[in-house]
């Protein structure tokens, strides 16, 4: 056992590292770096550049060379341990990044991704982002790899990144022995853009994964993250741009094979579709979509829910994520939130969730007819239409469904909205929505700091159609129809704050919406504060935090509770975490509930406290071998839960990766004991960054499903899509496996741009 004095020489270490020292000439200096916007000249050319990772083309040898990125962490505003330069070119069609990523030892840059979408971030990587309006709030967000794998985002407001989005343009990247390079292509036909404006908004950044370090051309501040465009510096010089016609066919062909043995019932199903997306202005586009099909898209996995309250699949789904970001409604995300993470936002109800359409409740795809979307922006003023007819299905008429989403800008980063739903594509009533909110968001609060808020207002109403004897419409004007809410926060990187409340009447009821708890009054808060230590062991980031959240029913009588406390969450330097966390929460259920079908046992009625505890470990990804592993221990109710969940991934190469998820809950209770269980395992093959092949096998012990999709993708054109789809239900009684359901898919698509 370490002596007193030793003890004593710690704390008084840890106590000076947390201190802030004076400021020094070097310190000013860097500080002017911090909070600057560099700016630099894209050069116009005749002759792009070849996207070989080379950078050898005159185009290059001409252009403006930026100056270095500093460092964003470990240390704020420091020169960066490698050299990072950029140059930017461009013709009438494309604008062309080039990125010269010095290393002195280049055989050390990890590199192990290579398929599309990947979580780069655990590579070493390059990340642009760009705004082509320059009206700090809206943009891309590209990223790339050594390997030139490839993930892209639209950036929303600042605070909202729809990382699904699949945009079309082209990288070249290669080690070599200066470091790594990497050459960007993103033609003028991708993006949308203010014709007028000569100047945009762009920044760089890199990541040095081995070292764990950000670095960052324009605003390096641990605040802010680089996709958000309200930091970045400024291009200049763009000017006489073309996007065609506007117009861009993606039409596709698809052959279903269907085995459902239960029925011993075979089909061999083919069928044509396409998309059709016309540039009304460079930043309004109208999209209509026909047959739309999602065969290609990836199975959900299932999730386990222990409690009386609905869970959320997120959508997968490529056409309704394409603009996405428009239709959002409410509470800000952004900031960045690099340790524990509360879950408030996901109590809050989303007034339009497209997952709604086109999937039945048990979540079975249900067919789209057409679709039409109108998305983009008429000056200060963001729009987004989305109308769609939804086919009979079952005893389920056919059924047309709408949504409609109109912000306007105002200040620097805020904005105020409206949002409007109608129809419900899993009955036959006519459902209404409307709601209203208010965003402000400014990253100059207390010298430098971000603050948000956000205040919104719900209601909805029905009119039963076709029933004998419905009852009259409700009263849209009724209080037990409205929800309303708000919160105020500080999302930022030394310390956090955030304070919500909200209300959902009894009689709110979104069809194309989504609530997890009705007729309830919520009073949310969370504190942290998170220092960041000089010199203390190999400490990067301590994180201090406490939340709590309080549900009262309307008549203010509790319904539920719960206090979160992490006493000990570390980041080292190597990208490794360890944490603790305590919790103490409370439930009161006036009615029983099943919380476990396969042994049909029920939590009685009643008032029930009891505290949790939980430790985990979370390596870091730039190891060959990475996992997560946590341990829950405490009660349960009136019992007690153990659960265990892991998560290890192995990426020997870059054309081979490995993935396995297990998650385990012992549950002890008076009328009975049960365990619930969840396992996947995921590999992937890539032979390219656009040739790859995935399959995923899951198991989930809740009626003993288990279900596998095999998945090859091959982007033989940028844009042109091709799959070939296995689904392959199992069912797992007496502990025996039986075949059940069966799909083979093959589609096929091609994108024409003119």
């Amino acid at each position: 056992m370490p002596s007193r004095n030793n003890q004593r020489t710690h704390t008084a270490a840890l106590i000076l590292a947390l201190l802030p020292l004076p400021a020094s000439a070097e310190e000013e200096k860097k500080n002017e770096a911090l909070y600057r916007r560099p700016s630099i000249t894209a050069l116009r050319v005749d002759t792009p550049p070849l996207l070989d990772g080379k950078m050898n083309d005159a185009a290059w040898a001409k252009a403006q060379v930026s100056e270095p990125l500093r460092q964003e962490q470990p240390e704020e505003g420091a020169p960066a341990t490698e050299k990072t330069v950029f140059r930017v070119v461009y013709t009438s069609e494309a604008l062309y990044i080039g990125v010269w990523c010095f290393d002195r030892e280049p055989g050390k840059i990890i590199s192990r991704l290579m398929s599309r979408d990947s979580p780069l971030p655990k590579d070493d990587a390059v990340c642009i982002a760009l705004d082509p309006f320059l009206d700090r709030r809206n943009g891309y967000w590209l990223m790339v790899n050594p390997n030139g794998a490839q993930g892209d985002a639209l950036v929303t407001n600042n605070t909202d990144i729809n990382d699904d989005w699949d945009g079309i343009w082209s990288v070249g990247a290669r080690i070599d022995e200066e470091g790594w390079k990497v050459e960007v292509e993103i033609p003028f036909k991708s993006i949308s853009f203010d014709p007028e404006a000569e100047t945009w908004g762009i920044n760089i950044s890199r990541h040095i994964r081995r070292r764990h370090e950000w670095c960052r051309w324009s605003r390096p501040l641990m605040d802010f993250n680089t996709y958000q465009v309200s930091e970045a510096g400024n291009l200049r010089g763009i000017h006489g741009i073309e996007q065609g016609l506007g117009l861009e066919f993606t039409p596709y062909a698809v052959t279903k094979f269907r085995d459902q043995r239960e029925l011993d019932d075979t089909d061999l199903l083919m069928d044509i579709g396409g998309d059709l997306r016309y540039r009304i202005t460079p930043n309004l586009s109208l999209s209509m979509s026909y047959n739309t099909d999602f065969a290609e898209t990836e199975i959900d996995r299932p999730q386990i829910n222990l409690s009386r309250f609905k869970i959320k699949y997120p959508e997968k789904r490529n056409f309704f994520l394409q603009e996405a970001g428009i239709f959002n409604f409410g509470r800000n995300s952004g900031g960045r939130r690099s340790g524990p993470r509360g879950s408030s936002k996901d109590a809050e109800p989303i007034p339009f969730f497209s997952r709604e359409v086109g999937l039945t409740p048990d979540r079975k795809p249900r067919a789209i007819v057409g679709a039409t979307k109108l998305t983009g922006r008429i000056g200060e003023y963001n729009i987004g239409l989305l109308d769609a007819y939804v086919d009979d299905h079952e005893d389920l008429p056919g059924s047309n469904v709408f949504v409609g989403r109109i912000s306007r800008n105002i200040l620097e980063q805020s904005y105020m909205g409206i949002i409007a739903t109608h129809g419900d594509p899993n009955s036959s009533n006519e459902d209404f929505l409307f709601g209203a909110d208010l965003g402000l968001r400014t990253s100059d609060f207390l010298d430098g700091d971000v603050l948000q808020a956000n205040l919104w207002m719900l209601g909805s109403w029905k009119e039963n159609e076709g029933a004998e004897g419905a009852p009259p419409p409700e009263d849209p004007d009724s209080d037990n129809s409205l929800s309303f809410g708000g919160n105020i926060e500080l999302p930022n990187d030394n310390y956090n704050a955030n304070l919500q409340f909200f209300q959902v009447g009894e009689d709110f009821d979104p069809a194309l919406g989504f609530v997890r708890r009705e007729s309830v009054r919520a009073y949310i808060s969370e504190f942290g504060y998170k220092p960041r230590p000089r010199d203390f062991y190999d400490i990067r980031q301590l994180f201090f935090s406490y939340s709590n959240s309080f549900y009262t029913d309307l008549n203010d009588e509790l319904e539920t509770a719960s206090h979160s406390l992490y006493p000990l969450y570390i980041l080292t330097n190597e990208g490794d975490r360890l944490w603790s966390k305590v919790t103490y929460e409370n439930d009161s259920p006036t009615d029983d509930f099943e919380v476990s079908s396969s042994e049909g046992i029920s939590i009685t009625a009643g008032d029930y406290w009891w505290p949790t505890y939980r430790v985990g470990i979370d390596t870091s990804s730039k190891r060959l071998v990475e996992f997560e592993l946590s341990h829950g221990f405490g009660g349960y109710y009136d019992g007690d839960r153990n659960s265990w969940q892991t998560e290890i991934s192995v990426r020997p190469s870059k054309y081979f990766s490995v993935r396995a998820d297990y998650e385990l809950h012992s549950i002890n209770l008076p009328q009975g004991n049960f365990k619930e269980r969840l396992a996947s395992i995921r590999t992937r093959v890539s032979l390219s960054p656009q040739l790859n092949w995935s399959n995923l096998l899951q198991y989930y012990s809740d009626g003993d499903q288990v279900g596998f999709q095999s998945r090859i993708h091959w982007e033989y054109e940028p844009g042109s899509n091709m799959y070939l789809v296995l689904n392959q239900g199992i069912d797992r009684n007496d502990g025996r496996l039986r075949w059940t359901e069966s799909d083979l898919t093959f589609k096929i698509g091609l994108s024409l741009r003119f």
